[in-house]
């Protein structure tokens, strides 16, 4: 409700759920986690205390949800986590010292040599409209792509990756104003309220600073693609941003989204998150 608010749009749920469902999962588990050690630090060691250094919230803010990832692998990431979840909750175990926080932003490289362009050019330039797209297949190679294109259904099918897309997001400046006015009630418990606080200053720039430039560019692409039904990926539904606002954009036209197995665990696994997002989809390819 609060995206829909500061971009001024009434999108329903799964909208959001495939935009920023993959960031939120793992924002909590990085969240709690954290939590988790500092409380049990402190009831372990009443006496402990520790030192903390509190930088700028803009600083930790990510671009995207691979950016995040990869930042919340880093040390330096990490300690001015600790740092506030401390100085939130258990202030009188912190000492503040003046640490200089540079982060390190993380961006998805596309590689692709002379010969992949050029299978990527002819593939995209094949008569035919566009009624299928696949984004980041990694089990197929260019043999198998070009097998599905040439058969009988292969003039409907689009390999789109848009690896290749760059909106420069990291120049878009912070706004202050618009993460204000995410709201989330306080929780009832310690660490929901924490969370609630946390989030509105985590959310990657691409889902709020860089919204209306993700926007205008799905729109323009749909135009061009007026004949879309149906979107899938294997992988590019975790991390690959474009495609992501565009098979949200796409669900609110009726098109069907599509996720294809690629990992083990499903089906059998006690706790298997990836498997609640792959069951969101209106299909999904299993293995078996």
């Amino acid at each position: 409700d609060s995206l829909n608010a500061i971009h001024h749009t009434s999108y329903p749920l799964k909208y959001w759920r495939i935009l920023i469902g993959i960031w939120l999962w793992h924002f909590i588990g990085v969240l709690y986690d954290r939590y988790k050690r500092i409380e049990n630090a402190v009831a372990l060691f009443p006496d402990l205390y520790t030192h903390i250094s509190l930088t700028e919230y803009e600083k930790l803010i990510p671009w995207d949800s691979f950016d995040f990832i990869n930042s919340a692998l880093k040390d330096s990431y990490n300690f001015q986590i600790f740092s506030i979840i401390i100085n939130d909750l258990y202030p009188e175990h912190g000492v503040k010292i003046k640490n200089v926080y540079n982060p390190q932003h993380f961006k998805r490289e596309f590689k692709c040599n002379l010969k992949s362009k050029v299978f990527n050019f002819f593939m995209d330039n094949l008569p035919g409209k566009s009624e299928v797209i696949l984004t980041e297949m990694y089990h197929l190679s260019n043999l198998d792509k070009l097998s599905l294109k040439l058969s009988p259904i292969g003039k409907k099918i689009s390999f789109i990756d848009f690896l290749d897309i760059d909106l420069h997001i990291e120049d878009i400046a912070i706004d202050e104003h618009a993460r204000k006015d995410i709201k989330l009630e306080g929780g009832p418990n310690v660490f929901r309220s924490l969370l609630y606080r946390m989030i509105p200053r985590s959310l990657p720039k691409c889902y709020v600073e860089g919204f209306k430039s993700y926007d205008t560019f799905i729109n323009n692409f749909k135009r061009r693609k007026k004949a879309i039904k149906i979107l899938g990926s294997a992988v590019g539904w975790y991390y690959n941003e474009v495609f992501k606002f565009l098979a949200a954009k796409s669900i609110l036209s009726g098109n069907k989204i599509v996720e294809f197995q690629h990992g083990g665990g499903y089906g059998y696994a006690s706790y298997m998150p990836e498997e609640v997002f792959a069951l969101d989809k209106d299909i999904f390819y299993t293995w078996g």
